[in-house]
């Protein structure tokens, strides 16, 4: 009960923040390069996922964040956070059968790529901001390391009641 619970709290916000990222746009007026960025990465997400790095029996290390890093970095918010959205739910729809995903599953995994798509894009911004006025704030790449990882090792370790601090 409580992984639907989280999985419907994730998509909700996931659509939220991809609602969000739409908001302010004016009519499609994207480039044939964005357009063709923002499918390349789709794709190479699913692949990503699709062959992970085997590091030792039984664990695997997937490098689907590094294509949604990229689009974070090179598309505006509205394509990257669909990008990533697109590109998480296709791989899960595809490894649902061999992972033995549920609906639940799916939709949190992809509500949370939505999540920090959003905050990685929106992220660098704010220190812009906060900077401009004289604070400081701490760097988005370790933010979106640590974010990934604690992340990551809560679902890890919820799906095989393993303890998360041994997981780290």
């Amino acid at each position: 009960m409580k992984e639907k619970i989280v999985a419907t709290t994730m998509i909700l916000a996931g659509g939220a923040f991809l609602a969000l990222s739409w908001r302010g746009v004016q009519g499609i007026d994207l480039s044939f390069g964005q357009i063709l960025a923002a499918a390349l990465l789709t794709t190479a997400i699913v692949l990503a996922d699709r062959y992970p790095i085997h590091l030792l029996r039984g664990t695997k290390a997937s490098m689907a964040s590094i294509p949604i890093y990229l689009a974070v970095v090179l598309l505006p918010i509205h394509l990257a956070v669909t990008t990533a959205g697109a590109g998480m739910l296709l791989s899960s729809l595809q490894a649902r059968a061999k992972r033995k995903l549920i609906l639940s599953d799916i939709l949190g995994q992809t509500g949370r790529w939505l999540v920090i798509s959003f905050i990685g894009h929106r992220l660098p911004l704010c220190q812009s901001n906060l900077r401009s006025i004289g604070l400081s704030f701490c760097s988005p790449v370790p933010v979106r390391c640590y974010w990934q990882i604690s992340s990551a090792s809560r679902f890890h370790c919820r799906s095989s009641s393993m303890n998360p601090l041994l997981f780290l």
